[in-house]
C-alpha cells in the first residue's frame, strides 16, 4: 500500500522506428482517477532514457503520491522535436 509522499518509479520500452529519443517527449501522465475511471487534476513528468538496445528505449520516471484515494498513470509519447512549435499534436500522440 502507498502512502502520500511515497514514489513510484515508472519504466517504459518504447520502440521508435527510424526516430531518435530527441525526437520524441515521453512523459508519465498522471492523477487522481475519479469514479468514472478519468484522471482528474492531471500532471505530467518527463520521463528520461535510461538504456538503449537494439531500437527499443527503456525510459525511466517518477510519481510522488500527492494525495490519498485511487490514484493512475499513462505514458504518453509525442512529437519533441525542439522545432515544433507545440509538441501535443493529437494525431500524434501515442498512449501506453
Amino acid at each position: 500500500m502507498l502512502r502520500t509522499g511515497d514514489e513510484i518509479e515508472v519504466h517504459a520500452e518504447v520502440k521508435l522506428g527510424e526516430l531518435i529519443p530527441d525526437d520524441v517527449a515521453v512523459e508519465l501522465y498522471h492523477g487522481p482517477i475519479s469514479d468514472q475511471e478519468v484522471i482528474t487534476e492531471a500532471h505530467t513528468e518527463k520521463m528520461e532514457v535510461q538504456d538503449s538496445s537494439n531500437g527499443v528505449h527503456v525510459y525511466k520516471g517518477t510519481i510522488i503520491c500527492q494525495s490519498a484515494g485511487r490514484y493512475g498513470f499513462s505514458v504518453r509519447v509525442a512529437p519533441g522535436h525542439y522545432a515544433l512549435p507545440h509538441h501535443l499534436i493529437p494525431e500524434r500522440i501515442v498512449w501506453a
